[in-house]
């Protein structure tokens, strides 16, 4: 298995591991399969994943990963982070095999978006293989309180096929 690394955005002040990633500056794990959810400018926002079993995966459900499918949660950083994952460690169960959709929930409704500054969220897919799948979603009204996450979502970012 060879791995290769990927940078997105900030580069880390440590070396990444051979099963890592850089995204803002953190070193994170791949895993079997690694969604990452980036966004600009800081406000309070959160990842989003719904797997093929029907499972929604984000900050505030359970921490147990039998729950997620296998997978895990993290966040980065303190208050507006600006990153949030989800992936499932090399360790562990593989991820289910079908479609997956990448929503945002974004519980500030910042006076400092707009039309002429607008919230752009990234979402990057990483595989161990190093395929990426980059998504980018603009908004001039960010505020979407909710979890839900699905193909008819309006804060979806974007979907994708595993494996």
């Amino acid at each position: 298995l060879i791995l290769i690394l990927i940078s997105i955005a900030a580069t880390c002040t440590r070396s990444c591991d051979s099963q890592q990633t850089c995204i803002q500056g953190y070193c994170l794990d791949i895993g079997h399969l690694l969604c990452a959810l980036t966004w600009s400018p800081s406000i309070d926002a959160y990842l989003v994943v719904t797997t093929p079993t029907g499972k929604t995966i984000y900050d505030i459900t359970s921490r147990d990963s039998s729950y997620f499918d296998g997978a895990l949660f993290e966040g980065y950083g303190l208050n507006y982070k600006e990153l949030d994952t989800v992936y499932w460690p090399i360790d562990g169960s593989l991820p289910p095999s079908g479609t997956y959709y990448v929503c945002s929930a974004i519980i500030s409704s910042s006076s400092i978006i707009s039309s002429k500054n607008p919230l752009t969220i990234t979402s990057h897919i990483i595989r161990p293989s190093g395929v990426v799948l980059t998504m980018t979603r603009t908004f001039t009204f960010p505020t979407n309180k909710t979890f839900v996450c699905t193909k008819n979502s309006s804060y979806l970012i974007g979907s994708f096929v595993y494996p």
